[in-house]
């Protein structure tokens, strides 16, 4: 939407087999705030262990972006892995004891879905299979993009994906 929101750098990141983390600088015309829209999708069907390698070279690589442009970061993607694996408690809780060693990023974030709906956290978001594989999350630590989270939502699918479309709105920092 360039209407609303002023494009000022972006870059894509390949970190394996035809995947990469995509991110962009934005600010918002209306008022000046400023963020890091990021998106990426690791490797399908291979575990967890590839997409907390995935997860790990995504958040660093977003961390050195970020000494560049210091904003806040919302992470959106289809991670292709459930919630409670250790690579999306990675990405809330900052560390993780996993796949025989400890694994820690500078930043922590709040995933949209679970912030509203502790008690579902999980939801489907491919077919009906009874897994979420699709995010967005709000950077937490070290910068926050906001301080609640006031929306999120599963979208019914609609043609031409498996996938369900995720949103996720909040209040943010000024």
């Amino acid at each position: 939407r360039a209407d609303k929101w002023e494009h000022i750098a972006s870059d894509l990141v390949p970190f394996s087999a035809g995947r990469a983390v995509n991110w962009a600088a934005l600010r918002r015309k209306s008022d000046g705030y400023t963020l890091l829209a990021a998106g990426t999708h690791p490797l399908c069907c291979q575990g967890d262990y590839v997409v907390m390698e995935a997860v790990d070279f995504v958040i660093r690589t977003l961390a050195g972006v970020q000494q560049q442009h210091p904003y806040p970061i919302v992470l959106m993607g289809d991670l292709n892995t459930g919630y409670f694996q250790p690579s999306q408690q990675l990405l809330r809780n900052g560390h993780m004891d996993a796949f025989g060693r400890r694994w820690q990023i500078p930043m922590t974030f709040t995933d949209a879905w679970a912030e509203l709906h502790p008690g579902n956290p999980d939801p489907s978001t491919i077919n009906n299979d009874p897994v979420r594989l699709d995010y967005v999350y709000f950077q937490k630590t070290p910068i926050s993009v906001g301080q609640s989270v006031v929306q999120s939502q599963i979208w019914p699918r609609a043609a031409g994906s498996d996938h369900r479309a995720v949103s996720g709105d909040v209040v943010l920092n000024r």
